[in-house]
């Protein structure tokens, strides 16, 4: 997405990425800071604290779109099934009626009495032919109009509402937290994977190492080599799991 098709908002949220980046930069130097650059390190809280509120913005508007874009798709599919049922529930064309198209002429004379049935004359066939038409086609409009399947579909879009509604808010409670952040130092490329129980945190990386941490002292636990490449996935096994995959072995 090019500068002049962003908002507002999100080209300010770039240029605050943009000095947080900086700032981290600064404070791994291994020489003392200039004045400026000081003075550029202690502004570091207040910019996160506009990021913050920036990306709670963002997040939200995001969610009412989405959201918005949700209830038109039901709407739209709500729409589509009211006017099937409603082709199927059309009345039918009247047996021994005649349909002129726009290139017939009217029907003559003849046509219109033969459709009609004359009084003391028998109709032979017509009735047969009507009365099994309506035997064939009951039972599939009785199962079209199946008020069963109506409430099943009903059903549905109330629990589609409840499921939208339900992540809407979840999304808000989320951007609306605050968290501590950890800077765990130890690997020397980007983190591919992560995986954690309730004492251990373990990670993997691009530097072919995967390194434990403990969740309440936050410092490295141990650091698994071996590899001869970059370590792009893990999983933390139970105990249960890990003596099940030792009697396979």
């Amino acid at each position: 997405m090019s500068t002049s098709t962003k908002t507002p908002r999100e080209i300010e949220i770039r240029k605050l990425r943009k000095k947080l980046r900086q700032i981290e930069n600064l404070e791994r130097l291994d020489r003392d800071l200039l004045e400026d650059e000081v003075i550029k390190v202690l502004k570091k809280d207040a910019i996160r604290e506009q990021l913050r509120k920036l990306l709670i913005e963002e997040a939200e508007k995001q969610a009412n779109i989405e959201a918005q874009q949700a209830q038109e798709a039901l709407a739209k599919e709500e729409k589509v099934k009211t006017e099937k049922t409603f082709d199927r529930t059309s009345k039918p064309d009247t047996p021994g009626s005649i349909k002129l198209n726009e290139d017939d002429s009217p029907p003559s004379y003849n046509e219109i009495i033969s459709s009609k049935q004359i009084p003391g004359q028998k109709q032979k066939g017509n009735n047969v032919s009507q009365k099994n038409t309506k035997e064939e086609k009951s039972p599939s409009n009785e199962q079209e109009l199946d008020p069963d399947a109506t409430l099943k579909d009903l059903s549905k879009k109330d629990q589609a509402k409840k499921d939208s509604s339900k992540r809407k808010q979840i999304k808000k409670s989320w951007n609306r937290s605050q968290f501590i952040v950890y800077d765990l130092e130890g690997h020397n490329d980007l983190v591919t994977d992560i995986d954690s129980n309730d004492k251990i945190l373990v990670t993997a990386s691009r530097d072919t190492t995967i390194r434990s941490w403990s969740l309440k002292t936050f410092e490295e636990l141990h650091i698994f080599g071996g590899h001869s490449g970059g370590v792009t996935s893990l999983k933390l096994l139970t105990a249960s799991e890990s003596q099940k995959i030792g009697k396979y072995d």
